[in-house]
């Protein structure tokens, strides 16, 4: 892997800057009122409250590393994000988590209530497929593939049926093929659909989309297994959340059923596993696989 200080640097200020972008994008959804007031603040607010914006910089990435400007495609990376958070707006109610924190800031429901949060995240959802129709608007026959990929993500196949997954392990014993299966819908379909839908709006090749949606798989199953490891010893302050939540209620996760170290090597596994699909793409895909790392290896 290259240790090159400079190409560090430039990897943070990409990062750095595709992050302001997609800010900057996302504020001027909601630059006008366009709903009632109450729903309105209540979007704004947990759009706007911060985070990575892992989904829309995987989705600018992967169409840049096909020669796309990750610019042309800002409404599928603002609807990647809308979903994002939809999908924890209802993840933190009191009928799922219950959490109070998130992103550092209090949940959608402690600030507007459970009705107005719930009402929230559907709107999200809602507003994002307005947005990729609109990109479609601008590339029909990769917008109609890139919607068709978001929906799936998103639905009974994707996020979805990965929660109900989720609150149904809770307090028992699942094997790990299970537990892969659980993760693969809740947190790795849509980072599939970010990278796929990139990848679509640069015309991508049926044999790119294949090997960039086995890279994806892995990736997403990474990630989760590093969002596991900090749940247990991570930085609240950091993490702008509560940790040893998953503990408390019991749920299924890779260090309760594999031990730590031996999640942590799941995680080098699935890492190395990842970028070795990249490899066909040569020095293009450098910051596509800094950025998986920084992903997986991360303290926050």
């Amino acid at each position: 892997m290259e240790r090159d200080a400079s190409k560090v640097s430039s990897i943070e200020k990409y990062l750095e800057d595709k992050r302001i972008y997609v800010e900057e994008c996302l504020e001027g959804l909601w630059e006008s009122e366009k709903c009632p007031e109450t729903i309105y603040r209540a979007m704004r607010y947990s759009s706007l409250a911060g985070g990575k914006r892992l989904r829309p910089i995987l989705a600018m990435s992967a169409a840049e590393m096909l020669g796309k400007p990750g610019e042309d495609i800002w409404e599928v990376a603002c609807a990647l994000e809308l979903i994002h958070t939809y999908s924890l707006v209802h993840d933190d109610l009191p009928a799922m988590d219950d959490d109070d924190l998130r992103r550092g800031k209090p949940t959608c429901h402690r600030v507007f209530g459970e009705d107005m949060a719930i009402l929230a995240g559907d709107a999200l959802l809602t507003y994002s497929f307005e947005l990729l129709s609109s990109y479609g608007r601008k590339n029909p026959e990769a917008g109609v593939r890139i919607i068709e990929e978001i929906s799936r993500s998103a639905g009974p196949s994707g996020i979805i049926g990965g929660q109900v997954l989720d609150l149904q392990a809770e307090g028992i014993e699942v094997s790990l093929t299970h537990l892969e299966e659980i993760h693969r819908l809740k947190t790795g379909a849509l980072i599939k659909a970010a990278i796929v839908s990139g990848a679509l709006a640069a015309g991508a090749s049926p044999g790119t989309l294949d090997r960039l949606e086995r890279y994806a798989l892995q990736a997403g199953l990474a990630f989760q297994v590093a969002d596991d490891l900090l749940n247990v010893k991570g930085d609240p302050g950091k993490m702008g959340k509560s940790t040893g939540t998953d503990e408390k209620r019991g749920k299924a996760t890779y260090p309760s059923l594999l031990g730590e170290e031996e999640a942590r090597r799941r995680a080098d596994s699935l890492y190395c596993s990842a970028v070795s699909e990249l490899e066909y793409f040569g020095e293009r895909s450098y910051l596509l696989r800094q950025l998986t790392r920084k992903l997986v290896y991360r303290s926050s």
